[in-house]
């Protein structure tokens, strides 16, 4: 990203591929004053859709997309001086929301509804291998809440309890004392807002890593 010197940027993975025009469609958009333009990505194994709106249609702000409106895969452009000396954390593992909701903050976005990019499907994911990096997917979570609980707590605070239920799952996987008493905490103080998701992945935390 340092090296980053055009107008726009986005990342392509180097088993995923642009579908033809899809960066000159999503370019067209972003010109008229937009800091991202989101489209979505086709499974490599059936065409589906691998991404899912939760009712977010056209132009949308912020808040939500921290929440998780837009949840899975998607092509997204950048423009670049959104971007500033903002980096991603190299302590922890995945949870590219953490930059982009930071790049993102206070700026319009547009989510197009047409297919840009083939995303393919592997044997492994960011979630299942984030076991294996316990430590490094705590700090995704404490980062997450850090910089954005006030807003969540706003906009929609059972993600943010979600959160704290993950925060709690990987301080026990990595072995953190001091971060499973702080979630445990939260969970208490927020536990008007546990959904079953919230609720199971705390519940998780519990269970052999076998069975998680």
């Amino acid at each position: 990203m340092d090296f980053v010197d055009t107008e726009y940027f986005t990342f392509l993975d180097d088993d995923d591929w642009f579908l033809p025009n899809g960066i000159a469609t999503m370019i067209a958009k972003i010109t008229e004053g937009y800091a991202a333009v989101f489209a979505s990505c086709l499974r490599s194994t059936d065409g589906a859709t691998a991404g899912v709106t939760h009712g977010v249609v056209g132009e949308f702000g912020c808040s939500e997309y921290i929440c998780g409106k837009l949840e899975g895969e998607f092509a997204v452009i950048f423009r670049s001086d959104a971007l500033g000396e903002l980096r991603f954390d190299a302590e922890q593992y995945g949870a590219e929301s953490v930059l982009w909701g930071k790049v993102l903050r206070d700026k319009k976005m547009y989510y197009m509804d047409f297919a840009a990019k083939m995303y393919r499907v592997g044997h492994t994911s960011v979630m299942t291998t984030l076991f294996d990096n316990a430590t490094r997917g705590l700090v995704c979570y404490q980062n997450l809440i850090s910089e954005f609980s006030d807003d969540l707590l706003e906009y929609c605070p059972k993600t943010l309890v979600r959160y704290y239920s993950l925060m709690y799952l990987y301080a026990s996987l990595s072995g953190d004392v001091n971060a499973k008493k702080e979630a445990l905490s939260r969970l208490i103080a927020l536990r008007g807002y546990m959904s079953l998701s919230a609720a199971k992945t705390f519940i998780a935390a519990f269970l052999p890593l076998f069975v998680i």
